[in-house]
This record gives structure tokens, C-alpha cells and sequence, in this order.
């Protein structure tokens, strides 16, 4: 199941092979805090959370699921839209880098994360293709890598 949600991204991506290397520039954005939080980017979502609270993880952990859906559901629908695409588009920017984490495929039994950050790759990407940007997903968040950032803040 993984690969074939691999191979659909990449089929909704632009052509790897059309991309002209040898010609433009890339000149890309990050679309950081999105489906991927980070605090210091998109702190107003863990308005009401203890200090603690500090990443997607705990806040998953700490709201529960249903709240916890509620609010990544909200942002997600609103920190990237199709005009955002289409804004970045016209402004010179022709690749854009979507971080996310290894829970948009797999979540184990009894981890906190909320179901649904594909769909907004899989949208992403088809806003990208139809508006002629090319798309890099960046892995930025491995197993295990939110519990060995939560062991760092509380050193």
C-alpha cells in the first residue's frame, strides 16, 4: 500500500523528466509547519497547551484525538490553499518542498497522530501540477524522531 501511494504521488506530480535541469533555476518555498507542525512557526495552534507541548506529538498526545483532529483539521484546510499555489506561482516560485511525517502512511497502535496529511500532499501536489510547479517531499519526520526530540527538551 505504501509504494502505491508513492507511485500515485508521483504520478500526480509534475514529470520528473520534463523538468528542464539544465535550463531554470529552482526556486522553491517550504511549506513548513503545514502538515508537519512546528511550533515556532504556527504557535497560535497550541494556544491553551502547557510549555511542554512543543511539537505535533505531544500535542496529539495531550489534546486527544477528536480535539486534536479538530484543530490539525482547521489548519490544514487554511495554511495552504490552491491561491497560496497560484500566488507563489505568478511571484517567481516554480518548486515547492512539503515536509511531512512518517504518520501520513503509518501510524501504530496507540501513537497519537491524527489520520489525514495525505490527502493534503496528494491535493498539494495536483494545485502543483495544474498550475506548473514541481514538488519535493521531504521525510522530516522518521519514526521515532518526535520522542527523541521530546527526550532533548527535557533534558
Amino acid at each position: 500500500m505504501k509504494f502505491f501511494c508513492l507511485f500515485l504521488l508521483l504520478g500526480l506530480a509534475s514529470p520528473i523528466l520534463s523538468w528542464p535541469f539544465n535550463e531554470d533555476k529552482i526556486r522553491g518555498v517550504n511549506l513548513g509547519s503545514w502538515l508537519v507542525l512546528e511550533k515556532w512557526i504556527t504557535p497560535s495552534i497550541f494556544d491553551g497547551t502547557p510549555g511542554s507541548v512543543n511539537d505535533e506529538h505531544s500535542l496529539c498526545e495531550y489534546l486527544g484525538y477528536e480535539e486534536a483532529e479538530r484543530r490539525l483539521r482547521a489548519h490544514r484546510d487554511s495554511w495552504v490553499t490552491e491561491q497560496d499555489i497560484v500566488n507563489l506561482k505568478n511571484a517567481g516560485i516554480n518548486t515547492l518542498r512539503i515536509p511531512i511525517g512518517y504518520w501520513a502512511w503509518d501510524i501504530a497502535e496507540g501513537e497519537p497522530w491524527v489520520h489525514g496529511s495525505w490527502e493534503y500532499v496528494v491535493k498539494a501536489c495536483e494545485w502543483a501540477r495544474t498550475h506548473g510547479l514541481q514538488v519535493m517531499i521531504d521525510l522530516h519526520g522518521a519514526p521515532g524522531s518526535q520522542v527523541l526530540k521530546e527526550l532533548y527538551y527535557n533534558l
